[in-house]
């Protein structure tokens, strides 16, 4: 069995300029941001490239532009040095990136679905407003027993053994972040988010994925998928299509999933625009050996 794992970036690692150098330097990036553009009726190479940035982080912009780096990173690193990785993962968004490396969606279904996917969440979140706050320095497990009484926040993402990130209503989220505050968390800090993604708020959301899947192909896998929802592998097509609409209103079990394979691989690779996951990753597991693929060290690659 290979000793590399393979995890792909989600919502929050976006940055004004993502990819433009990368296109640059590799034409045939450009193909794939025209056809996201294409798909989603929206000029995302610009709003990648250019900005401004509050048009960039909305969700379904941010969503879209992620996955076209992360995807076009992976077939490019892969083209020169296959990876035969162990399995695959991704945080929240991240996942349909491992959805399509793995076979499971050909590009311009991963994309409609990833674009779909975005605009439902962002739908959700104008109609139902909520709030998400990241806990820093307390265990899960105490910040679920702090935030039981209070109704309207629950956890979203589990980031890292302490950090970890609530997820709700506006008022909610606030009263479980003065709670927790109070019962001794090093720091809360409130996301940059319009919307209590990774909740029960998300039901519209998944309801209209759901729907907006059925006619869409779903291959199984080529390569084992961790699933957030479960932090279980997962291969059949069946089971990756049921999971995408219940992904969007569950938790992100992103140390869990990481404990799971711990003991199989000697090395992630981060693939994405930023090395946010790589500096999770090494809080849960670390000694697992983690590096992170984006655009600037990939180039730097190139030159050598």
């Amino acid at each position: 069995m290979s000793g590399l794992g393979i995890v792909f970036a989600g919502q929050g690692s976006q940055f004004v300029g993502m990819g433009k150098e990368l296109a640059a330097a590799e034409s045939r990036v450009n193909a794939y941001f025209d056809r996201a553009s294409e798909v989603s009726g929206r000029d995302i190479k610009r709003i990648c490239f250019e900005g401004p940035e509050d048009e960039l982080v909305q969700t379904d912009n941010a969503q879209l532009g992620i996955f076209v780096i992360s995807a076009a990173l992976y077939e490019l690193v892969n083209e020169r040095t296959p990876l035969n990785p162990a399995f695959l993962a991704g945080h929240s968004l991240g996942e349909l990136t491992a959805y399509y490396v793995a076979g499971v969606l050909d590009f311009d279904s991963a994309l409609k679905v990833v674009d779909k996917r975005g605009s439902l969440m962002r739908q959700a979140a104008v109609n139902q407003p909520g709030a998400m706050s990241a806990i820093l320095g307390m265990d899960a497990a105490k910040i679920e027993s702090v935030i039981a009484p209070i109704d309207g926040a629950v956890i979203a993402n589990y980031n890292a053994p302490i950090q970890t990130v609530i997820s709700g209503t506006k008022d909610g989220v606030f009263a479980a972040g003065e709670a927790l505050s109070k019962a001794g968390a090093k720091r809360v800090v409130p996301l940059k988010v319009g919307g209590a993604f990774h909740t029960e708020q998300m039901a519209g959301a998944a309801e209209g994925l759901a729907a907006f899947i059925e006619g869409i192909d779903f291959h199984d896998a080529r390569i084992p998928i961790v699933l957030n929802r479960t932090a279980q592998k997962e291969t059949s097509a069946a089971a990756l299509k049921a999971n995408l609409p219940e992904q969007v209103k569950s938790p992100v079990r992103w140390t869990q999933s990481i404990q799971s394979i711990s003991g199989e691989v000697t090395r992630i690779t981060e693939f994405g625009p930023g090395k946010v996951l790589g500096a999770l990753i090494k809080k849960i597991a670390p000694e697992i050996e983690c590096d992170s693929m984006n655009s600037d060290v990939f180039l730097e690659k190139l030159e050598v």
